[in-house]
Parts: C-alpha cells; sequence; structure tokens
C-alpha cells in the first residue's frame, strides 16, 4: 500500500511540473534593474559552452570540435554552471545601469566596429579576414557576432566604471625606465624571443565545387607559379578582376603559426629556401601556390627590436610598456568591479530559478 501511495505521489508531482523536464527556452534568471532582462537556460548553455571552447583552445592550443566542448560542457556540475551564472548576471547588472544612468554610456554599433577594426590590424589583417575571425573564435570562444556582443557589453562596463569609480580608474600609473628595463632582464629568454619566421607571399585562385571548375582553377595556378612571372602574378593579383587573389605575410614556427597556417602549410613555408616557389597546394576554397620572400633566425630580441614582425611594428619597450600598463588597468578594473557589483547587488533586482540549473 506504501508503494502505491509514494507511485501515486510521484505521477501527481509529474503531472504538476514537480520533475518536469528543463526546456532551453525555460528561465534561469531575471535581471530587472532597468527593464525585465531574462537569462534562458540557452543563453547559460551557450555562455558554458564559449567558456569550455575558450579553456580548452588556451590548453591544447587548437579549435576544440563540437563533439568535444560537448563532452566537457556536460561534465559541469550545477555549482559551475552557478557561477558562470552569476558572471552573466554581474554583466548585465553594469549593462543596465550603464543604459539607466547614462545611455551615451553604452556603447554604439559603429564604436564596436571600430575597435575590432583596429584588433585586426594589430594583427596584420582586415576584421573580414578569415584568419583573423579563427583568432577571435580560439582566444574567446564565440563566433564573431556573438565576440561583438561581448566587446559591446565589456566597452559599456568600462564606461561605467570610468565615470562610477575615477578614484581607483582615473590613477593608473604608466611604468617607469627602470620598472621596463627590470621586467626586460626577467623575461627576455621566455617572452622576447622571436622563433624561426618566414616573410611569405601567397597566390590563391579560387574554386568551384564541380570537378570542372578545380580543373580551370589547376591550370591557372600552373601558369601563375611560373617563377620568372611570379612577383608579377603576386602584384597583379592585388587589383580589381584579377581572377584570383594576393597576400603577403609572416609566419612563425610556433603554436600561433600552426594555429594560424595549419601543418601542412608551415612544412612547405619552412621548407623553402628564400625565392623558392612552392608546390601547388590544394586548399579548403582555391589552389594557392606560396613563395619566401625572407627568412628570420630564432633571435632574442632587445629593447629597440621589433616584437613582432607584420603586426604593428611596436618595438618590445613598447610592448612591455603597454601590457604593464594594461596589467595594472586590470587590477583597477578587478577593484572597482567588486564595489559596482556589490552595490547594484545590494538594491536585489535579480532573480535566480535554482531549479532551472538541473539539467
Amino acid at each position: 500500500m506504501k508503494q502505491i501511495a509514494f507511485l501515486a505521489l510521484f505521477i501527481a508531482v509529474f503531472a504538476a511540473g514537480g520533475f518536469a523536464q528543463i526546456s532551453d527556452r525555460d528561465t534561469v534568471a531575471t535581471i530587472s534593474l532597468s527593464g525585465t532582462k531574462p537569462i534562458y537556460v540557452k543563453d547559460l548553455k551557450e555562455a558554458i559552452e564559449r567558456a569550455v571552447r575558450q579553456q580548452l583552445s588556451l590548453t591544447t592550443g587548437r579549435n576544440p570540435s563540437p563533439a568535444q566542448i560537448a563532452e566537457f560542457a556536460k561534465e559541469l556540475g550545477v555549482q559551475n554552471r552557478r557561477q558562470i551564472l552569476e558572471m552573466m548576471i554581474d554583466e548585465q547588472l553594469i549593462y543596465q545601469a550603464a543604459g539607466q544612468e547614462k545611455p551615451s554610456m553604452v556603447v554604439s554599433d559603429n564604436e564596436v566596429t571600430q575597435r575590432i577594426n583596429q584588433m585586426a590590424l594589430s594583427y596584420g589583417m582586415q576584421s573580414s579576414d578569415p584568419r583573423f575571425i579563427s583568432i577571435i573564435v580560439a582566444q574567446y570562444g564565440m563566433e564573431m557576432p556573438a565576440f561583438k556582443e561581448q566587446l559591446k557589453r565589456e566597452l559599456s562596463k568600462d564606461n561605467y566604471l570610468k565615470a562610477k569609480k575615477p578614484g581607483i580608474m582615473g590613477n593608473i600609473k604608466s611604468p617607469t625606465d627602470s620598472e621596463l628595463i627590470f621586467a626586460y632582464k626577467v623575461f627576455k629568454t621566455t617572452r622576447f624571443v622571436r622563433p624561426d619566421t618566414v616573410l611569405f607571399k601567397m597566390i590563391e585562385v579560387p574554386y568551384g565545387a564541380n570537378a570542372a571548375s578545380k580543373a580551370k582553377a589547376r591550370e591557372e595556378a600552373t601558369k601563375l607559379a611560373n617563377p620568372a612571372n611570379f612577383d608579377a602574378n603576386f602584384l597583379r593579383g592585388q587589383t580589381p578582376n584579377a581572377g584570383y587573389e594576393s597576400n603577403s605575410g609572416y609566419l612563425s614556427m610556433d603554436p600561433e603559426g600552426l594555429q594560424m597556417a595549419g601543418q601542412e602549410i608551415l612544412s612547405i613555408v619552412f621548407d623553402l629556401k628564400p625565392g623558392e616557389i612552392s608546390k601547388i597546394i590544394e586548399g579548403r576554397q582555391g589552389y594557392q601556390i606560396l613563395k619566401v620572400a625572407e627568412t628570420y633566425s630564432e633571435q632574442i630580441l632587445g629593447l629597440d627590436d621589433i616584437y613582432k614582425l607584420g603586426y604593428n611594428n611596436k618595438t618590445v619597450r613598447e610592448f612591455l610598456k603597454d601590457y604593464m600598463y594594461q596589467e595594472r588597468m586590470q587590477e583597477a578594473t578587478a577593484r572597482a568591479l567588486q564595489e559596482v557589483i556589490t552595490e547594484l547587488r545590494a538594491k536585489k533586482t535579480f532573480q535566480i530559478f535554482e531549479r532551472n540549473l538541473n539539467w
């Protein structure tokens, strides 16, 4: 009889939704500081996947597969989910507070685009370059549309912290010359060693999905690969309506170079001598021909050497100054953020639905 009664109770609770399956459309939290912003289970799952992807990219040096991401995300328990949710709530509290207090604190889409263009130029690329997009995916664990939204919130947060905590955010000191020299001496053999590097030129002939298109593209690539005319063909590839594309850049024999180019191209490039032309390489979208223009042997860089060839031409001194200043800014931001979050959370304008963390 007790078993029957328990079963009846179980069925009643289940029918009432007590053990209903949690849907991606269910709300896991709401933030109501300015309007009401729900965070759905789907939003939290995507945030968890981004965090997992970013962590796996950092630890393995390459982009993880969707299956790997799903496997690691599945292993996270309720406590880990709660931690990520808390960060999402904090982010949304600040974003709402910035818009509530002064709408101009929320940066425009145009400002976000300008910042992304600046980031791409620091790598010597355009923001539409697939290589730059792959760097964003690897470093931040999200595709470009999601990254733009995240960057908008981050820049708005910075504006809010500067306005609310000027005593912290307005007193960040630049490193002195003696501090720069000391830091260089400490890190020169670990952070300031340039790996073997090449400056390459590449011609790429695009092809379509059918065999005839590929055959025609390969025939054209064979003509363009002629060593006697390669440089002239390379220049023509940078003009409109050339029928093919050309670009140049630096590749280094290190994990970053491997991530950018892949093992096949990295191996081919570093087997070439200056002036040599590679075999025709079948890429994802076209046939590629490579030529090495210059080579640079591994070297410990001096303070006034270029830190990374082909990026922004900053010297080691300039890079180190920026890096140390950014470290100090991060420390100040963390302190200001903690104070602001404590103040905003005290208003109790958010709610967490604990049950929907259990999926």
